[in-house]
């Protein structure tokens, strides 16, 4: 079983950092500051940092397929 933490006000760049060096598998979400209301999903991935957009309809969560908008 894990739990997830959610990063309040917390930037992409600050992600970035928390992140590094960037090892595959390694994650956070946080509040997204660009779309209040929704979340973003940073992952490590292949030496580098993605980020996706988490946006909240109804109550459930739905990702961006193919972006990294956030």
């Amino acid at each position: 079983t894990y739990s997830v933490a959610i990063l309040h006000q917390i930037t992409r760049d600050r992600a970035e950092q928390l992140l590094h060096p960037p090892e595959t598998g390694l994650f956070l979400v946080r509040e997204s500051t660009n779309f209040p209301g929704d979340y973003t999903l940073c992952v490590s991935c292949d030496g580098k940092v993605e980020h996706y957009r988490i946006i909240y309809h109804n109550g459930k969560p739905h990702t961006v397929p193919g972006t990294n908008n956030e």
